[in-house]
């Protein structure tokens, strides 16, 4: 993340609180508020998941190489449904991810980065991610 990324983050997150006061205060959104209000959230959000998106993009190359995009993003999808309802449970308070080098490992990583109740990517979600690769 550049400067300029971190610069536009803390504006948009300034400007949210900013609004967030006025509402609680009482006050209507202009249009103008809604506005900034949208455009800070989309500078936002983006953040959010970067870290996701990259270790979602980091599984498909140490695991799926040799799959299509569709084909890969269903796989991955499919394995962290089925991490996040088995093993994620019995791992998710663990400070460091179990099975070095593994699947288990990235999928860990991965639902990590939305503690505690991480919602799984649908493959839709991971194609366009890895759409991002290219």
């Amino acid at each position: 993340m550049t400067a300029q990324d971190r610069g536009l983050i803390v504006t948009a997150t300034s400007d949210l609180h900013r609004l967030a006061a006025a509402l609680e205060a009482g006050a209507e959104l202009t249009e103008a508020d809604r506005i900034a209000a949208a455009e800070a959230l989309r500078a936002v959000m983006p953040a959010k998941h970067a870290e996701r998106d990259a270790l979602i993009q980091d599984c498909r190359r140490r695991y799926f190489a040799d799959l299509a995009d569709h084909a890969a993003a269903h796989e991955i999808s499919r394995g962290l449904s089925r991490y996040a309802a088995s093993g994620w449970r019995r791992d998710r308070a663990a400070v460091a991810p179990p099975g070095k080098g593994t699947r288990t490992e990235m999928y860990w990583l991965i639902l990590n980065t939305a503690p505690p109740n991480p919602h799984t990517p649908s493959p839709s979600t991971i194609r366009r991610i890895l759409a991002k690769l290219r």
